[in-house]
């Protein structure tokens, strides 16, 4: 209990330095504040995204010609390689804006949550889903996972992570959702988010809560189109706005949910970014929130689908929004994002933005910017990143998370361990796993058996009929976008019959395999990163 008062008051003091006894920095932001041009803080406003690695044209138009606030960075567009090459990556970008306009800091961003939400991967240490570290039921295991995730991400000069989410799983088929929340429960998430927030920022990275005003209970992945959370406001209040009413006052940043939710904004065409109702009058007003609004991308499909890049951003800042995202969306150019600023810009020349609105939103960037070390451009020793990330201290420590959370949910014939010289065959589908994973750390003389990713219940024969008396392993992916795999799964059962014990290991939430199938044996690891794979070998042949 000491140590958790502690943190808090650590936190506190980083978070909000300026509001208590700040007045150094509040001097400096004051300082540059006053000496940026309209240009200047306009571009403050922009987080934005762009192909390549340090020499991108793009990189450089957006830092050095339109002056964005920060960048962020994603495996699919070859930002991210080794640890050296990120660090190097971050401090051009940072050479950049030190040379151009006011010279201030980059923020530079990623997602990285664990499990199957994480972009640093070559040389780092890859942590398990939130769901994962939910189902160990520690918030010490929160902190940790988030210290090796923040510790790594300062050492190739990444200052923000868009994580910890702070959704309510409360619909199991969520198909954008699912294992990157810490439970089903507002205390489990409040208690796993606030530890997770508070670690990130004892190590200098700026944590974003996500998704306000509540993704959890959705149907549709807002990548691709608008959801609705069309509960009452009571509802609302018991479940989904609760961690975010828990964590208002110690957050730095909150991140916006592209969703449509009647109860708080009645125009149904108006996403949650959208809404001044949802980010002034609740967060701000109701929640009394007074850290950065940042925005989820908004060349997602709930918001691209109907509003243009310019108008997305000029609505999402007019709604309350601090920081406008643009990532890397299916479908869309980077150069979208530069537009962007062109449209909020003539909005600032015209006064249909006031400067006193622009000022308050450029002040609480610069703020961030100041307790994070980067209001002036941060370099970070390249050489060194690659001895600092990765530690076998770290990957010891996702080891024993992985298994913390790893469950045996159901062992009704004492199935469970299995022996350990017994060969097992593991059904492996399509996407789910890597072969190179399991057979690392599964028992010599394992046959694997790769299946597609939405397999015929035929296949169960074939599988039944080459495994003959050895146990079987059926790794189960994200049961909402193949099914198949619960229907093959059924079939399996009934073939290998008494013949072999077959169980099935849940990678992602194991409700389908739960609700809709009778096998006897099943263990739930909410991930398929490495550790969880290792974490899932000990606790089949081992039982831990």
């Amino acid at each position: 209990m000491q140590r958790f008062f502690l943190t808090f008051i650590l936190c506190a003091v980083l978070v909000w330095a300026p509001r208590v006894g700040g007045a150094a920095a509040q001097s400096t932001v004051d300082a540059t504040l006053s000496r940026m041009s309209l240009e200047e803080k306009v571009g403050q406003l922009f987080m934005v995204w762009f192909e390549g690695r340090e020499n991108a044209p793009l990189l450089r138009e957006a830092i050095t010609r339109r002056h964005a606030g920060g960048i962020i960075l994603y495996d699919i567009t070859d930002n991210v390689g080794t640890p050296t090459e990120v660090a190097r990556l971050t401090n051009a970008a940072q050479r950049m804006a030190a040379k151009s306009g006011a010279g201030v800091g980059l923020l530079i961003g990623i997602d990285q949550e664990g499990g199957p939400v994480v972009r640093l991967k070559n040389g780092f240490t890859v942590l398990p889903s939130a769901a994962a570290i939910g189902a160990s039921g520690s918030p010490d295991h929160a902190a940790r996972a988030a210290s090796i995730m923040a510790q790594e991400m300062r050492a190739v000069g990444i200052n923000v992570t868009f994580a910890p989410d702070a959704d309510v799983n409360s619909n199991p088929d969520n198909p954008i959702i699912g294992v990157r929340s810490f439970g089903g429960t507002p205390s489990q998430v409040t208690a796993m988010a606030r530890a997770a927030m508070e670690a990130t920022m004892e190590h200098g990275v700026l944590p974003v809560l996500k998704h306000f005003p509540g993704h959890g209970d959705t149907g549709f992945d807002s990548h691709l189109h608008l959801p609705r959370v069309a509960h009452p406001r009571k509802r609302l209040d018991a479940v989904e706005l609760a961690p975010f009413r828990e964590l208002a006052q110690s957050a730095p940043a909150i991140m916006t949910a592209h969703v449509a939710v009647p109860a708080l904004e009645p125009n149904p065409d108006v996403p949650a970014t959208l809404s001044r109702r949802v980010l002034t009058d609740v967060l701000r007003g109701q929640l009394g929130f007074a850290g950065l609004v940042v925005t989820d991308s908004l060349g997602m499909g709930a918001i691209a689908n109907t509003f243009g890049a310019g108008d997305a951003a000029l609505r999402a800042f007019q709604a309350g929004a601090d920081l406008l995202l643009f990532g890397a969306d299916k479908g869309h150019s980077p150069h979208e994002a530069l537009d962007a600023m062109d449209t909020v810009l003539r909005a600032a020349r015209r006064g249909d933005i006031s400067r006193q609105r622009l000022d308050a939103s450029v002040r609480r960037i610069l703020h961030v910017k100041a307790q994070l070390g980067a209001l002036q451009p941060r370099l970070v020793d390249a050489k060194a990143a690659v001895r600092r990330v990765g530690t076998l201290g770290n990957r010891r420590a996702a080891d024993a998370i992985a298994l913390a959370g790893t469950r045996i949910l159901r062992d009704t014939h004492n199935a469970l361990p299995l022996p350990q010289d017994s060969a097992p065959v593991v059904v492996l589908p399509k996407g789910v796993a890597t072969a190179d994973d399991i057979l690392k750390a599964f028992p010599s003389g394992t046959c694997l058996i790769r299946i597609p990713a939405r397999p015929a219940e035929q296949d169960a024969a074939t599988v039944a009929a080459r495994a003959g008396e050895r146990p079987i392993v059926v790794l189960i992916g994200k049961t909402g976008k193949s099914p198949k795999q619960v229907a093959f799964l059924r079939a399996l059962v009934q073939k290998a019959g008494a013949q072999a014990p077959v169980v099935a290991a849940a990678l992602d939430m194991p409700h389908a395999v739960l609700a809709e199938t009778d096998i006897p044996c099943m263990v739930a690891t909410w991930s398929s990163v490495p550790a969880s794979i290792r974490a899932l070998a000990r606790t089949l042949f081992y039982a831990e």
